[in-house]
């Protein structure tokens, strides 16, 4: 049909609708643009009106009387039960307004056009063969775009399709269905409470492989949307709503997307997925495969993959879609991509922050990228830290506590799910070690070590950027040292001043897993404290293991931590006092000294940790406060070292020996006074 003879139609059928108006109004309604006028509006005892696109059209002064009511209802018929009529073999409805006695005290004469090209933007999705789904307001065409698809289903793509015309909206009043559908055959429902009975009949007496269904509102029909989902027949359906959400929130439709209901999860899987223990979930696979919101008659948002999007929706997430926009001159369509959007994640955990170098740096080490063939150290995670660049890719949904509160979701279930947690009981070293190297190749490119480095490294239990031993080595780290290198005392050297010392490397965020311990208490503990950690739900990826001493012997942690060089601490309750106090004792907090005083304490005993590891000689500290001179002995004690305190106030200081070390000194003085 071309366009002159479509406008012509058009008039047509407009002038059919001005016949059934009053004699007083016809001649004001013909006097409207035709194709601007959306309906005459006759309610009692006000004047009558023309909406129109952009504006509304007093048609007269005078006011509706009940015979103005009774003459256009004399043309059309009585409304049924639905309160609608129609003009035979046109697409305009008449609707009807009634007061409590059943009386009809208001019309709504809504036009009706059958505009051709109107789903141009949406054939692609209709000849995939795919259930479609359209979204809306009322008065923003999804029933004019609907009566397109009828029509280019059965005479452009020759498919069999079958109407279901509740109220005759689709195909026009009377018994011979408009132009406007094409070769489609029509289905008319006596009654709108029995759509659902229809639609079912159609399917199952008909044979079709397309049906159109308008107005999907209520359970029954929801349901029997799905039936003949399920039997593999294309559907097309409208359903009121502005958005995806509207219809996920809706009880009643929910069920066309794939229906919402509540779950309860275990302990361990809220840990995991860091929510609460109940959930929204998707109950089954959606009805309708894309969902097309029309946000006006000329653009749309597209969503390709509604169970995505539904899944995307209820777990906070952006949904996304695909934005297609229609030049109403021209007829151009536009199409603005989706935006890549990452795969939906669960698991990660809330942060916090801790300024850099506050703490002992309880991070995986970079040695964990030694070559194929070299020695990798064994490093306690006390003590050994990762490079800041893996941070991005580590913070998943993050949650800075005590100053800002943040969400992304820029990690996969992958990276967090490395080994299923029915089998975290029989981990061997090969299972933990590729899971872990999943994890770094996921989060950032490793820093290598050459073997000769790797070797030097391996011989004094120093990582690439820090130091440390596991404790279950501890008693074995002396062997590490050569045995022929005799021990001897060095005291402070001029280059040992705090400017001498390595820079401070970038500390990344500390892992911490609570084994039986509350999380929510323990992330208010942590938020009243200056450091920077992340609560994970994978035991495998702590770096800190938060435990009761009851159960700090539990045979599946400790075989987890003795391959992961994890550290443990044991609170003998776990009350906020006891967390409190082992986790200020863990990041070195002490409340009331000069923060810049504590960093340069850390690094030098760090530093001077390194050398008596590496070259076997004692190393004398600065002279500190006693608050101070105890955080360096407890970070000392961590090795396999010892730390003795020296002198007076305000001079008192500590050196650091090789085991061992300090008795030979003892002896050696006992020699040295004893001869002659």
């Amino acid at each position: 049909m071309t366009s002159s003879r479509a406008d012509a139609a058009v008039a047509d059928d407009f002038l059919l609708l001005v016949d059934v108006l009053p004699e007083g109004l016809r001649e004001g309604v013909r006097a409207l643009a035709v194709s601007g006028v959306l309906e005459v509006v006759l309610d009692l005892g006000r004047a009558p009106e023309a909406r129109l696109v952009d504006r509304v059209v007093r048609l007269r002064e005078a006011l509706v009387g009940p015979e103005d009511l009774q003459q256009v209802l004399e043309r059309v018929g009585a409304p049924g039960e639905d309160n609608r009529a129609g003009i035979e073999r046109t697409l305009h409805r008449v609707s009807a307004i009634r007061n409590r006695r059943g009386r009809v005290v208001g019309l709504t004469l809504r036009v009706g056009r059958a505009v051709y090209g109107t789903i141009d933007m949406l054939k692609d999705l209709i000849g995939s063969g795919r259930n479609l789904l359209l979204l809306g307001r009322p008065g923003v065409g999804k029933t004019t775009k609907l009566r397109e698809v009828a029509r280019v289903l059965a005479d452009d793509l020759g498919k069999r399709v079958m109407v279901v015309d509740t109220s005759n909206e689709i195909g026009g009043d009377g018994d011979v269905p408009h132009p406007g559908i094409g070769g489609a055959r029509r289905m008319q429902v006596s009654r709108p409470d029995r759509q659902h009975d229809v639609m079912i009949e159609a399917v199952e007496n008909h044979m079709p492989e397309a049906i159109i269904v308008d107005e999907i509102g209520t359970s029954a029909e929801a349901s029997a949307a799905r039936t003949i989902a399920e039997r593999g027949v294309q559907l097309v359906a409208t359903a009121h709503g502005n958005t995806l959400e509207n219809l996920v929130l809706n009880p009643t439709l929910s069920d066309l997307v794939g229906g919402v209901h509540t779950v309860t999860l275990s302990d361990d899987e809220a840990r995991r997925r860091r929510t609460q223990k109940t959930v929204s979930e998707r109950k089954a696979p959606p009805t309708f495969d894309i969902v097309v919101e029309m946000v006006s008659r000329d653009e749309v948002r597209v969503h390709a993959d509604t169970a995505d999007a539904v899944d995307r929706l209820l777990a906070g997430k952006d949904v996304g879609g695909e934005r297609r926009r229609q030049d109403a001159v021209t007829g151009r369509v536009e199409v603005e991509p989706a935006k890549a959007l990452p795969p939906v994640a669960l698991g990660r955990g809330p942060m916090v922050r801790r300024p850099v170098g506050t703490g002992s740096g309880v991070e995986r080490s970079a040695a964990r990228a030694v070559p194929m063939g070299v020695t990798r150290p064994a490093g306690e995670g006390g003590a050994l830290r990762e490079s800041s660049a893996r941070q991005p890719s580590e913070t998943g949904v993050s949650q800075t506590v005590g100053t800002e509160e943040s969400s992304h979701a820029d990690d996969t279930r992958r990276s967090e799910r490395l080994v299923g947690e029915d089998d975290e009981a029989s981990l061997d070293d090969e299972e933990v070690t590729a899971a872990h190297a999943e994890t770094e190749q996921s989060a950032a490119p490793p820093t290598l070590l050459t073997e000769a480095d790797a070797e030097r490294h391996t011989r004094a239990g120093i990582s690439t950027l820090g130091i440390g031993l596991p404790e279950s080595r501890a008693a074995t780290g002396a062997a590490m040292l050569p045995a022929s290198r005799p021990t001897r005392f060095a005291p402070r050297r001029a280059d040992d001043s705090p400017d001498a010392w390595p820079a401070e490397e970038p500390k990344g965020l500390t892992r911490l897993y609570p084994h039986g311990v509350n999380r929510d208490l323990l992330l208010r503990v942590l938020r009243e404290l200056p450091v920077e950690v992340r609560l994970v739900s994978r035991l495998e990826s702590a770096d800190l293991v938060v435990t009761l001493r009851s159960r700090a012997n539990d045979p599946r942690m400790r075989r987890v931590v003795a391959k992961t060089g994890a550290r443990v601490e044991a609170v003998k309750r776990a009350s906020s006092t006891e967390l409190r106090r082992a986790l200020k004792g863990f990041f070195n907090v002490l409340e009331g000294v000069d923060e810049e005083e504590v960093r340069d304490a850390i690094a030098e005993a760090e530093h001077a940790v390194k050398r008596a590891l590496g070259e076997g000689i004692s190393v004398a500290l600065s002279p500190r406060q006693s608050r101070v001179r105890k955080l360096q002995h407890r970070l000392v004690s961590r090795y396999p070292l010892e730390a003795v305190s020296h002198g007076s106030e305000p001079s008192r200081h500590l050196v650091i020996y090789p085991l061992g070390a300090e008795v030979e000194a003892a002896l050696a003085k006992e020699d040295h006074e004893g001869s002659p």
